[in-house]
């Protein structure tokens, strides 16, 4: 079952944005008549019938259902990987997995980054189309670690992944399920031990990802997953 995006949908009968319009007439060959589902990121799932194909393509809304979003959403602070492929797949994965936020973090030892948040967002519209979801997450463009740290409080769970303290619990068994949680990863070399001390300063808890070192876009699906299977107990 195909899933299209249309954030433009303001009355009952709309346009497809064009590169879903070319999808649409041109790949998939639909025709007048045809009944294709439609998200606009916002919760809504409408059935449209196509009513018009020709250069573009006009549909008209046959039956609409909202979806609420995730009760306990989570944001997954993340500091971006010099590799834009490696970037685009860990926004791909945590969308499947139901993140609700992306936030990009500018920290101490990441990457020099200048891939534009534009770009990255119809990986995200392409994630929730193949997973069949009606809520884009929300990527936030890349903010100071200490200042987003020092603007997080209301998560009532905040953790960060630290895996240079073995004291620090697993994330398995340190996250409390239902709350709205934000957890942070850091770049490849790590957070910094002063981006550590500041985010304990803040009521940060610091968590493992297993015993192995993982790669950030790696730790960051990971982490999505586990807090997803935390919430689905």
């Amino acid at each position: 079952m195909e899933l299209f995006f249309a954030n433009n949908i303001v009355s009952k009968i709309f346009e497809l944005p064009e590169t879903e319009a070319h999808h649409v007439l041109h790949v998939l060959r639909y025709e007048v008549g045809d009944e294709l589902n439609v998200t606009d990121g916002k919760g809504n799932l409408h059935v449209c019938k196509i009513i018009l194909a020709k250069k573009k393509c006009e549909v008209e809304i046959v039956k609409s259902t909202f979806q609420s979003q995730n009760l306990f959403p989570t944001t997954i602070a993340i500091a971006p990987t010099k590799s834009r492929e490696r970037l685009e797949w860990f926004l791909e994965k945590a969308t499947e997995l139901g993140v609700s936020e992306i936030q990009l973090l500018k920290t101490q030892h990441a990457e020099k980054w200048n891939v534009g948040v534009e770009r990255l967002e119809k990986v995200l519209i392409a994630a929730i189309k193949q997973s069949f979801q009606t809520w884009l997450p929300v990527l936030k463009p890349v903010i100071a670690f200490e200042k987003f740290v020092a603007a997080s409080k209301s998560f009532p769970q905040k953790l960060i992944c630290h895996n240079l303290q073995p004291s620090s619990q697993q994330l398995l068994q340190a996250a409390q399920p239902k709350l709205k949680t934000v957890i942070t990863i850091g770049p490849e070399g790590g957070f910094s031990d002063a981006e550590i001390n500041f985010a304990k300063e803040n009521n940060f808890k610091t968590v493992l990802l297993g015993n192995n070192r993982l790669r950030t876009e790696t730790a960051g699906v990971t982490a999505a997953a586990v807090l997803q299977q935390i919430n689905c107990e």
